[in-house]
């Protein structure tokens, strides 16, 4: 709890010979998480293999595999043969023959997926005009009539009706889609009119499909002839490329699988060191898995290995965390990584982050009714969704809609209505919208809250340095002993001065509690560059230095402020979470006097509760996440770790 597993660096010395053995035992093991090998000080030095030109060929490989396992339709579960090959030459000399063989068939079928959508093409043009019974040629060689066929408008084919009047004779019709088309025939004299006349209405001018020849109707039968005719050698094929299916399969889903594994082994390879005789390995594994993996190498290489184990480097910014928490909190992990990965040897926030985020949401979002929403909705995704972070999504949110219960229960809301449910002590916890006054204790408890949030990152930042060895930062820094000790001296003298009327403070305990602490940070950076030098002074830049004492002075008082008060949201949020209630119970009561007035009230009601919980239910959750990441997280968590993501094969 609050800190990552206990890792462990390994490094591993193996012959040439046993390089791909080794690499695939710890792919299916699963526990490594490789790091690029380097030379120990004053050992040979140790130069990583350049894979470049071999996984390119691989990968080319695969790519041809892939693309013949497409057109034979060999699935991932198909089973594979035994087809090793020892070099990449060798697979290359086994394709070419398939290639061949399964090119023709490739090629019919393009030109049968060519000739169907073409028939498909003429279907399309033509099944507008079935109702016109007449064959296109015929149209064309009238020698005394003007034919015009096309589409337009529907609301024009009343205007065009009126202009042409009885200069043209007018057939509109209606496709099966419902587009609007119209046959239009004048005598050769009066063409340009009519044409005039459809261009002014947006007249858009077709063309009857040519192809097959006929009228429409037997345009249409033709083709489906055609169809039919090519479906069926379509089967014929598809039998054909079953049959070389059931024979080529299964050397194919060999072949597939064995370069995929190629190029995950050559990938993990590239992290390895080599020498003319043997090879490195570096890596992190969690401490629980150093003896099976040990046992692992020792039966792979017969023997032939050293292993070293010890603990990470203190400052290895390589060394992965791995987070180890509960079911429950595992959600709350997807939270942390939105800001970054803790590094090792930093505080793991996560239980810290689920019970805080889970306090503010149910504060803001306090109300039986709509946190049983949640609940239902959150454990609906967790228990039916399929994907790990669905399921951690649905059981962030039941979380979330049981900490907004418990908060309504104090609040007395249900489903908006305040005072609608008596706690056990008998009170409500002040919530009125509409007091200055009662509302006045929310958002003070909320200003605590920040003081408490506050206080809890400088001393997990205390705790940080402390872990690091950085204790000049541990006592001299804004977040550290110094900016801790104005922080409690301003926050104690203010409260004592304010709450307990004690009168003003003593100037000593003003000088001691925060002005002193101030001025150990105006001459930080001077104290870092004699201490760095061991007290001589020499020629420090102390102008530059003095500035950004005056900057860390502004930013240590300005930031302790405005992230103490920024808490008062909370409070806040909580209100306005209130106030959308009563104003949707306003609409409500609006409604109920019309006609059909309990129906519409009923209906304000649910969709008023709907909108609280989706649009306030986002609002607050992005409420807290803010307050997590710039008032909390800023105090302690740098978030420039490495997540621990060991070489697995697939």
């Amino acid at each position: 709890m609050l800190k990552p597993a206990r890792m462990k660096r390994i490094e591993v010395l193996i012959l040439e010979r046993d390089v791909r053995a080794v690499t695939e035992g710890l792919g299916r093991l699963g526990v490594v998480h490789l790091a690029e090998a380097r030379a120990a000080e004053g050992g040979e030095l140790v130069n990583a293999r350049r894979l470049e030109e071999q996984l390119g060929l691989v990968h080319s490989l695969l790519e041809r595999v892939s693309a013949l396992c497409d057109t034979l339709e060999v699935g991932e579960d198909h089973a594979a043969e035994e087809a090793p090959f020892e070099e990449l030459g060798e697979l290359d000399a086994a394709l070419r023959p398939v290639e061949e063989r399964l090119s023709a068939l490739v090629e019919r079928r393009k030109q049968l997926d060519a000739d169907i959508e073409a028939e498909y093409q003429v279907l399309r043009d033509v099944e507008a005009y079935r109702p016109i019974e007449m064959v296109p040629d015929a149209l064309r060689g009238l020698s005394f009539l003007h034919f015009a066929l096309g589409t337009l408008p529907a609301r024009a084919v009343g205007a065009v009706r009126e202009a042409a009047g009885d200069k043209a004779v007018l057939l509109p019709f209606k496709s099966p889609d419902g587009g609007q088309h119209l046959v239009a025939l004048s005598d050769r004299t009066g063409r340009f009119a009519l044409d005039s006349i459809l261009a002014q209405h947006g007249f858009v001018p077709e063309r009857l499909p040519e192809r097959h020849g006929g009228t429409p109707a037997e345009v249409t039968l033709k083709a489906e002839e055609r169809l039919l005719a090519l479906a069926k050698e379509q089967e014929a094929l598809r039998g054909e490329a079953k049959a070389l299916a059931a024979e080529l399969g299964g050397r194919l889903a060999a072949w597939r699988q064995r370069l995929r594994t190629d190029e995950q082994l050559l990938r993990a390879q590239a992290f390895f060191g080599h020498t003319s005789a043997t090879c490195l390995i570096t890596g992190y594994v969690p401490s629980v898995k150093v003896d099976s993996l040990r046992e692992k190498l020792l039966r792979l290489t017969e023997g032939r290995v050293i292993i070293e184990v010890a603990d990470p480097r203190e400052g290895d910014p390589d060394t992965p965390t791995l987070l180890e928490n509960p079911r429950l909190l595992k959600p709350f992990e997807m939270l942390v990584a939105g800001y970054g990965h803790p590094c090792y040897r930093e505080i793991e926030p996560t239980p810290l982050v689920a019970a805080s985020f889970l306090l503010m949401f149910g504060i803001m979002f306090g109300d039986v009714g709509q946190g049983a929403a949640l609940v239902a909705a959150g454990l609906l995704m967790a228990r039916r969704a399929r994907g790990e972070r669905l399921r951690d999504f649905g059981t962030l949110l039941w979380l979330c809609g049981a900490a907004a219960m418990l908060s309504g229960w104090v609040y007395g809301s249900f489903f908006g209505v305040e005072r609608a449910i008596t706690p056990p002590w008998g009170g409500w916890f002040p919530l009125d919208v509409t007091n200055i006054e009662s509302i006045k204790p929310l958002l003070l408890a909320t200003v605590g809250l920040g003081v408490v949030m506050m206080t809890l990152g400088v001393v997990l930042n205390l705790a940080n340095r402390l872990r690091s060895r950085d204790y000049f930062a541990l006592v001299v820094d804004k977040f550290g002993l110094v900016g801790f000790i104005f922080y409690w001296g301003a926050l104690g003298l203010g409260i004592r001065t304010l709450v307990w009327e004690t009168g003003p403070p003593a100037a000593w305990e003003v000088l001691a509690l925060v002005v002193l602490p101030l001025v150990v940070l105006f001459f930080r950076e001077p104290l870092h560059y004699l201490l760095a030098r061991g007290g001589h002074a020499g020629n420090p830049r102390v102008l530059e230095g003095l500035m950004e004492g005056a900057v860390d002075i502004l930013e240590t008082v300005s930031s302790y402020a405005a992230n103490t008060v920024s808490f008062v949201r909370v409070g806040a949020f909580a209100l306005a979470h209130a106030a959308v209630c009563v104003a949707v119970f306003a609409i409500e009561r609006m409604v109920r006097t019309a006609p059909g007035g309990p129906l519409w009230s009923l209906l304000v009601v649910v969709l008023g509760n709907a909108l609280v919980i989706g649009l306030e239910g986002l609002v607050v959750s992005i409420q807290a996440m803010r307050l997590e990441y710039y008032e909390f997280f800023s105090k302690f968590f740098s978030g420039h770790g490495r997540a621990y993501h060991p070489f697995r094969l697939e």
